[in-house]
């Protein structure tokens, strides 16, 4: 699971789901490209994908330090010099909220979003104070309670109740996600009201 980035939009009131995602859907960028529709499962908010190829070299090398080599060669020999690759955004509209499934890419994301769309996004920082306010509204279990990070595990609505995992909310209003193996990724449902309740501290 890829680290949230959330982002605060300072000056959206009045805009409308359907709109952002007219502006942002179809919008081509060399060999990148943009997919955005409004969600079927909350009015309020824009799913945006960013498709993108990635060198499969720097990616390997990334991955593997320099013990790459032998993958890359056979690769090549198939073509195999770019990989597809996708980052998923949310955009809400009465949470005033974006979130971005990448830490590595989110400057370059809110950029072009906000060049896209003509608003502006501001990181969400949270003070201690915060992170302890956040931890008594949506935290069953504390683990951990530091100047620059909080991780518990959170006391929200499972799609399955026995699937529980802890989270680490950082001061820099990112979003990490831990342990438990059966969803690799966490459901849209649950992820959701855990951006809600930072987001409302900020409100």
């Amino acid at each position: 699971m890829p680290t949230i980035s959330l982002f605060k939009i300072n000056n959206c009131n009045g805009l409308k789901t359907e709109e952002l995602a007219k502006k942002l859907d179809g919008e081509k960028f060399k060999e990148n490209w943009i997919i955005a529709k409004q969600s079927k499962y909350n009015k309020n908010e824009v799913f945006i994908q960013y498709w993108y190829y990635e060198d499969v070299e720097k990616l390997l090398k990334r991955v593997f330090g320099e013990d790459f080599y032998d993958i890359l060669k056979i690769l090549k020999q198939h073509n195999k010099e770019k990989i597809l690759k996708r980052i998923y955004a949310f955009l809400n509209v009465e949470t005033k909220t974006l979130e971005i499934y990448s830490k590595s890419r989110e400057k370059e994301l809110k950029e072009l979003f906000e060049k896209i769309l003509g608003l502006k996004f501001e990181k969400i920082v949270l003070s201690k104070v915060q992170l302890e306010e956040l931890m008594k509204k949506v935290s069953i279990e504390t683990k951990e309670l530091t100047d620059r990070a909080a991780k518990f595990i959170p006391k929200i609505t499972y799609l399955n109740n026995d699937c529980r995992y802890s989270v680490v909310v950082t001061n820099r209003g990112d979003i990490r996600f831990r342990g438990n193996s059966v969803f690799s990724w966490r459901p849209r449902f649950e992820i959701r009201q855990l951006t809600q309740a930072i987001s409302c501290l900020k409100n």
